[in-house]
């Protein structure tokens, strides 16, 4: 028949016999690369999170020092003025609601 000899429907496909078995073609190079997908950008994001902790480089580059210095300098005069310190002017101002 259409059959192939001894199968029987689909169960066929999936014989018991050693002699009949159909190995699935499988890419052989498929685990490596998975493998690499995951490892090298995990590796990628450790280096780059352990390099910036060692450095010290946090927040864009500036420390919590930083921005308590400028603060206190800012009080005093000559130094830089925190967002909220600084006075909005101009055409802008009517689009905000009063604090």
């Amino acid at each position: 028949g259409m059959l192939a000899k001894g199968a029987t429907g689909a169960a066929g496909a999936f014989a018991a016999s050693p002699a009949m078995a159909v190995e699935m073609q499988t890419n052989s190079m498929a685990p490596i690369a998975v493998a690499l997908f995951i490892v090298l950008p995990i590796w990628f994001l450790i280096t780059l999170y352990v390099t910036t902790r060692a450095t010290g480089n946090e927040s864009g580059g500036y420390s919590q020092e930083y921005y308590d210095k400028s603060k206190a300098r800012g009080v005093q005069g000559g130094g830089k003025l925190t967002n909220d310190a600084a006075v909005m002017k101009g055409k802008g101002t009517g689009m905000y609601a009063e604090k």
